[in-house]
C-alpha cells in the first residue's frame, strides 16, 4: 500500500472555490504567423495615412474657401498665413457705410 496524504474533507462552499490561481494561457511570440504581423502592420500605417490625408484636405480645402470667400467679397488681400482676419475687417468696414 503506498502512503497517500489523507483526504480533507471540503465544505461544499469552499468546494465551489478554485483551489489556486489559474495559470494564465497566452501564445508565444513564435506561435504568431510573421504574414499575419506584417498584415496589420500594413493596414495599420494606411489606415494612418488615410486619416491624416483626410484631415489635410479638409483643413486646405477650407483655407482655399476662405480666401475665395475673401476675394469674392473684394478683399484683395487674404493675410499672411491664409486667414481672412483682414478680410473680416474690411467687410465690416463696408458694412458700416
Amino acid at each position: 500500500m503506498s502512503e497517500r496524504p489523507p483526504i480533507s474533507p471540503r465544505s461544499p462552499r469552499a468546494a465551489l472555490e478554485p483551489s489556486g490561481p489559474a495559470a494564465r494561457r497566452s501564445a508565444p511570440n513564435a506561435a504568431r504567423n510573421p504574414f499575419v504581423v506584417v498584415g496589420n502592420a500594413i493596414i495599420t500605417i494606411v489606415l494612418v495615412l488615410m486619416i491624416g490625408a483626410g484631415g489635410v484636405y479638409v483643413y486646405g480645402k477650407q483655407k482655399l474657401e476662405a480666401r475665395d470667400r475673401c476675394r469674392r467679397q473684394g478683399c484683395q488681400h487674404s493675410g499672411a498665413r491664409g486667414n481672412d482676419r483682414h478680410c473680416r475687417y474690411l467687410a465690416a468696414r463696408r458694412r458700416d457705410r
